[in-house]
Parts: structure tokens; C-alpha cells; sequence
């Protein structure tokens, strides 16, 4: 899950994403199934105050917006209100569209969050702060007769440290059908720790690599792997690497 925070005026005094944003996600991911006629996701507002919120679903551009995102996907409703201490169901639905049957995909459900303007106060008033906050959630599209199970796709990777420059990666190929998440991946040697932490995905059928911040570990050794689920939740894999 993703977070991005926008000001709409200025005057912002150490304010903590937790004590801006007033929306919480059900989960951190959803999991369509092709065979279902849609999925649906629940919000809601934990503020005192109410929130204008618009979501859509597009196809991993951070710079779209509900209107100028493209994807087979709608959200309903598009816009609409939450009062404080309530909640909204999302409907999402696969409107159909060239997507590979033989993998998963992947998307990004965008919940845009708009915040009042306080009591008294108008926009554009100086010391007023009024923000939109953006959440981003991943949405995979999982086709059916998928052979395998995701839990088990992590043994399938290879993984292996590739020089960059005057960097190192750690490059993990997937032959799996399955995206794979990583909440933290730490090998011997790497500064990485929990204030920064090494994460990311490994596409169903694709490569990726992580940057390494200290000089290459050992030629081969292992590697601790900590995945995030279908549920949200974490399990933790160990793997070994080579160069």
C-alpha cells in the first residue's frame, strides 16, 4: 500500500500521515478472481470529520487521475461522501479486455481523499491546511485454471547479485504465474534494516532488481525473505542467491 500526501495550501507544522489521513482500507491488497462478476472493498472514516473521496483503478501511472486513467476496471461509486464513524463499500468491476490468461496482473486501486476546510475558515486564508491524500492499493487480476498455488510460487524464484555500475543488485527471476510481494528482503552484509527496508515485487513471469547499499556479499549464501500474502498478512521464507 501506498500513500502519497498533497498540499493544497501552505502553513503545514509537523503533522504525521496518521494524524492527516482519516480513511482506512480494509486491507492492503484485493485479489480478483476472473470467474467473479465483481469484488467488493471496504473503507472507512476513523476521522471527526467528514471526507470527499474519488477512487479508480488504473494500470500503475502515478500521475492519473480518475478521469485520464486508463484500465478494465470501474469503481462504483466513483465519488462520494463518508461521515465520521462510517463506512462505504466499493464495488469493483471487470468491464473485460486483452489480459494475459496466463499470469496474474496487476493494477492499483486509488482512493483520492479530500479533507474540509476547517470551521470558520475558507481556502486559500493564510495558516490553512488542507490536504489530499492519495492511497493506493494493488488490485491482481487472477485469471482462472492458474496452475499451482501462490503460497508455493516463492520456491520457484532464482535469485542472484548483478553488478550495476559501481552498484549491486539483487536481481530475483519468476518463472511462477504468481505475483510475488516482499515486505523485507535481507541478505549478509546489507545495510538494509526496518527504517529501510528492502521491498518490492517480483512479477508473475518477469525479473526484477533491488538496489543493494553496501559492497556485494558473498558469492553465494542465503537470503531471508518476509512475503506479504493474499490475506495482507506476512510469511517468512528463507532462499539462497548466487552470483
Amino acid at each position: 500500500m501506498e500513500i502519497v500526501i498533497r498540499a493544497l495550501c501552505t502553513a503545514l507544522l509537523f503533522l504525521t500521515t496518521t494524524s492527516i489521513a482519516g480513511i482506512q482500507p480494509s486491507g492492503t491488497r484485493i485479489i480478483y478472481p476472473a470467474a467473479k462478476r465483481e469484488v467488493t472493498f471496504t473503507i472507512a472514516n476513523n476521522a471527526t470529520t467528514p471526507r470527499l473521496i474519488q477512487a479508480w483503478i488504473d494500470q500503475g501511472e502515478t500521475d492519473t487521475q480518475g478521469k485520464t486513467a486508463e484500465s478494465p476496471f470501474i469503481v462504483t461509486p466513483p465519488i462520494f461522501r463518508i461521515d465520521p464513524d462510517k463506512g462505504q463499500t466499493l464495488r469493483i468491476i471487470f468491464l473485460g479486455g486483452d489480459i494475459p490468461q496466463d499470469r496474474e496482473s496487476i493494477f492499483w486501486l486509488n482512493i483520492l481523499e479530500l479533507q474540509p476546510t476547517p470551521a470558520g475558515k475558507k481556502q486559500g486564508e493564510n495558516n490553512v491546511v488542507q490536504f489530499t491524500i492519495r492511497t493506493r492499493l494493488k488490485l491482481f487480476y487472477r485469471p482462472e485454471g492458474l496452475p499451482g498455488k501462490p503460497k508455493d510460487a516463492i520456491s520457484q524464484i532464482r535469485w542472484r547479485i548483478v553488478p550495476s555500475g559501481k552498484e549491486y543488485r539483487l536481481e530475483c527471476n519468476n518463472p511462477s504465474v504468481f505475483n510475488i510481494s516482499f515486505h523485507d528482503i535481507q541478505l549478509p552484509g546489507n545495510a538494509h534494516n526496518d527504517e529501510n527496508p528492502l521491498h518490492g515485487m517480483c512479477p508473475s513471469k518477469g525479473i526484477a532488481q533491488f538496489t543493494l547499499l553496501s559492497s556485494p556479499p558473498p558469492a553465494s549464501g542465503k537470503i531471508k525473505l518476509s512475503i506479504i500474502n493474499d490475506f495482507g498478512g506476512f510469511d517468512e521464507h528463507e532462499a539462497s542467491y548466487t552470483h
